[in-house]
């Protein structure tokens, strides 16, 4: 797979993640506060749509496609590991939502434990884990792609604060 190919799968997977988040979520997660406070005004989609859409799809999909890309992003930075050892590597990223999700449960954090959320996060991983054993070619990791890497990097971050309740 070449270098442009996956920026462009990554950013195809943000993109799809916002504009759910955007149409579909609550008013009062960030990116919607800011959004409609400036640019969409007068745009509202959520009622109309949402009793169409089931529920999964709008609060559950999204943080595991979510997860996926970031999956992708992580394994970019250690391609020359082994299978055995990116699949290791792997569960690093994938504790934080599951960890989030069992604070949720204990209420330690805001928000509401839902055993859907877990279930797509591990899909998310189980499809990261298929792809990368069967995937034959491996990025090069170079000065610019590092850059390219890391702006993507800040873009996740601040996805995951965008999409926050405040």
């Amino acid at each position: 797979m070449t270098k442009k190919r996956t920026y462009i799968e990554l950013c195809i997977g943000l993109t799809i993640c916002l504009i759910i988040y955007v149409l579909f979520r609550p008013n009062n997660i960030l990116i919607n506060q800011v959004l409609h406070n400036s640019v969409l005004q007068n745009f509202q989609i959520t009622n109309l749509i949402n009793k169409y859409i089931p529920n999964w799809f709008i609060y559950s999909f999204p943080g595991a496609l979510w997860l996926h890309e970031f999956l992708r992003l992580f394994n970019v930075f250690i391609p020359q590991k082994s299978l055995k050892e990116r699949l290791l590597i792997s569960f690093f990223p994938l504790s934080f939502p599951i960890g989030l999700e069992l604070m949720q449960a204990i209420h330690l954090t805001d928000g509401t434990f839902d055993w859907t959320d877990l279930t797509f996060y591990i899909l998310a991983w189980l499809i990261f884990a298929v792809r990368i054993w069967f995937s034959k070619t491996e990025l090069e990791v170079t000065k610019s792609s590092v850059i390219k890497l890391a702006l993507i990097s800040l873009i996740f971050i601040s996805a995951v604060i965008l999409t926050d309740v405040f």
